[in-house]
């Protein structure tokens, strides 16, 4: 019955973040999409081609990305190919070397040219060889987040953005990740949510880059 209320036995309920927030009653209504793309996804093993996101950062970041936009990723996946559809070029960093593989032939698949993708672990990331300031939007959903924090708030142009996906782990990483990104905002916005293939809440946070 804890594994029913809880999903990992760790946050209060289904309901609330690892933070302990609860969700709105705005987000209560994408209950049914998270339930039913996870009952897909378990019962038939597919996935929604959406990024493994809250569901209004999804959205936030739909209405946010211009077609002229140069995107960096850190962690590739279904978002790699949503981003390549909406972006001029994405540049995503993989650190495992299986899911490298899964998701370049998905993009050779998908007849996606605009992206980068990248075999690199953390050890790496500062040796990422791009400019200050060369990209409009980072996401940061992999591991190493601190690490690839640092490196998106160099490589994110001012006026730009970053998009950093569970930043209510209580772990050192994430916390590192999360005062990295609020040291270099002028604005920051909060997303409590459910994903898809997910019945849970996680949390994400967008920061403009000062």
């Amino acid at each position: 019955m804890k594994r029913l209320l809880t999903g990992d036995g760790i946050r209060k309920t289904r309901f609330h973040d690892y933070c302990g927030n609860r969700i709105d009653l705005k987000g209560i209504v994408y209950l049914p999409h998270a339930v039913a793309t996870t009952l897909i996804f378990k019962l038939f093993g597919y996935r929604p081609a959406l990024p493994w996101l809250g569901f209004r950062g999804i959205r936030a970041l739909d209405a946010l990305i211009q077609p002229d936009w140069r995107v960096l990723e850190f962690g590739c996946g279904t978002s790699t190919v949503w981003l390549a559809k909406r972006a001029r070029e994405v540049v995503s960093i993989e650190h495992d070397p299986s899911w490298f593989d899964v998701v370049s032939e998905r993009l050779q698949r998908s007849n996606l040219t605009s992206v980068d993708i990248r075999l690199q672990g953390g050890d790496d990331y500062e040796r990422i060889p791009e400019p200050e300031s060369s990209f409009d939007l980072a996401l940061v959903d992999g591991l190493f987040r601190s690490r690839a924090s640092e490196v998106a708030v160099r490589t994110v142009r001012t006026g730009g953005w970053i998009y950093l996906d569970n930043c209510d782990v209580q772990d050192a990483d994430h916390k590192g990740a999360r005062a990295i990104l609020l040291n270099a905002a002028d604005h920051v916005r909060f997303f409590t949510d459910f994903y898809p293939t997910y019945v849970g809440v996680n949390q994400g946070m967008l920061v403009r880059v000062k």
